[in-house]
């Protein structure tokens, strides 16, 4: 099964995100997905003003592997727990500092700060659905992983600061503390969040223990001077600022490489060769009977000869627009191979983008799309664009397992960020005035004036198919809301 999560990343960027998953057995994995964008026709978008190559500009995405799963207290049992292999890449290190291995030894950093990370985010998930259980109980579990990973973690520095191991190879372990000190203080400000909605002294315990861990962590950042603190009387933007480089130097590990060369040129060349060829053919045609039947050095002849070069440049151009129309909307426009860092091909997309007639769209994409009321109304005259973005995924699963020597990767995740910042240029002002009365006088007041961008995704993997349909509520200021539609 695939997983996907629709959301706003910002005022004018939609965000899909895609999970695959590979499948065990087999040596490779294979999904489809197809995502039609119903665009109002008062929006302005179309063939002319909406080309493949600004929908490309507009559409951004990368490839990382998924987080292997692991339960807090998982992270540091076992001889396959993260710290474990940890604990080895160490060892390795402190016997052979060479090129290869201090990158392992980074690579095995950055990836338990990201299964730490991801384990945190996992149990405030489970902490909001069981929090009218027994929620003290619950929280002295997530203190105590906690501090048991905080305990172990912290212990490896007296592992590794040896006068044989780099400068870097220690930056490199410190960072990854001060990583994990960031998220496990932002998770436990969710976690008093989730205590404040229960409002009742049964979490008052649990409350102060959390505070504790809070300020603990930000004790243990200034005694290992990781600055900058936050502040109640300065903009924070120093803090922010690193923040986000420790997140995209931890998460970096996950990323992977792309290599991308477009798709359907040969195939172009060969239609519109086909169309000169036929357009000559009719062009060769008439000269032969025209010399025939008038002879050479006629005015007949040559009044045909002159016919035969204008339909020939027309039969040329018109074949070339309907072969390259009606064929090339199945080709796709990209290929795209995915590698891991060290230059391993693990898989590979392909992807194409046209616009399609609503006549064309299949059954259960129509039965979906059935609009409301209001909506026909509203599309009755003008009707509505249709974008048709579609994406063939293959991983290939053994090789992605041996490539990584890690039998918890499940599979990668594709994050793509759409922008429809050039879908609010036709759109009017953002608010438009109404009046009611109130106490017997009349008030007037601001309503939201939206459009609604309907966006339906099928998911093949299998021949197993998957529907959502989301409704995208825009404004002339970008997103307003995305809606799920059941």
């Amino acid at each position: 099964m695939l997983e996907r999560r629709v959301k706003i990343h910002d005022n004018n960027q939609i965000e899909i995100k895609y999970g695959y998953k590979i499948s065990k057995h087999k040596k490779k994995t294979q999904y489809n997905i197809e995502s039609y964008f119903f665009i109002p026709e008062s929006l302005g978008i179309n063939r002319q003003t909406y080309t493949k190559e600004i929908f490309y500009k507009d559409i951004q995405g990368h490839l990382r592997l998924k987080t292997p799963t692991f339960l807090l207290d998982q992270i540091i049992d076992g001889d396959d727990s993260p710290i474990y292999h940890l604990k080895e890449s160490i060892a390795e290190l402190v016997k052979k500092n060479d090129r290869e291995t201090k990158e392992s030894f980074e690579y095995n950093i950055k990836t338990i700060c990201s299964i730490i990370k991801s384990s945190l985010r996992d149990n405030i998930k489970f902490l909001k659905r069981n929090r009218k259980k027994d929620i003290n109980i619950l929280i002295d579990d997530f203190i105590n992983n906690i501090d048991n990973i905080l305990l172990q973690f912290r212990k490896l520095l007296n592992l590794i600061n040896r006068p044989t191991i780099s400068e870097k190879s220690i930056t490199i372990y410190k960072l990854g503390d001060e990583f994990i000190s960031h998220n496990i203080e932002y998770y436990c400000i969710k976690v008093l969040k989730i205590l404040e909605s229960l409002g009742n002294d049964r979490i008052k315990i649990a409350d102060n223990r959390l505070k504790e861990l809070i300020q603990d962590e930000l004790n243990y950042r200034i005694k290992n001077n990781f600055h900058p603190m936050p502040g109640k009387e300065k903009d924070n933007e120093a803090l922010v600022f690193k923040r986000g480089v420790l997140k995209k130097y931890i998460s970096s590990a996950l990323f992977l490489d792309t290599n991308w060369k477009p798709e359907g040129k040969i195939l172009e060349q060969l239609l519109i060769g086909f169309a000169a060829g036929l357009s000559m053919v009719f062009a060769t045609l008439i000269a032969f009977y025209a010399q025939e039947k008038y002879g050479n050095l006629t005015l007949p002849f040559f009044s045909f000869l002159v016919v035969g070069y204008i339909f020939k440049d027309r039969i040329k151009e018109l074949t070339r627009l309907y072969l390259v129309g009606k064929i090339m909307k199945f080709s796709f426009d990209h290929n795209v191979g995915i590698f891991s860092d060290k230059n391993e091909k693990i898989g590979k997309y392909r992807d194409g983008v046209n616009f399609i007639k609503e006549i064309s769209l299949p059954f259960e994409i129509k039965q979906m799309r059935k609009k409301e009321f209001i909506t026909q109304v509203d599309n009755k005259w003008m009707g509505e664009k249709v974008i048709l973005y579609r994406k063939q995924v293959i991983l290939f699963s053994k090789k992605l397992k041996k490539v990584f020597n890690n039998s918890h990767i499940e599979g990668i995740n594709d994050i793509v960020r759409f922008n429809i910042s050039r879908f609010l240029n036709k759109m009017d002002n953002p608010y438009k005035k109404i009046y009611l009365i109130d106490d017997k006088k009349r008030k007037e007041i601001n309503a939201d004036r939206v459009y609604h961008i309907n966006m339906i995704t099928k998911i093949t993997k299998n021949e197993k198919f998957f529907y959502n349909r989301y409704r995208i509520v825009l404004t002339s200021k970008g997103i307003k809301r995305i809606e799920k539609i059941e």
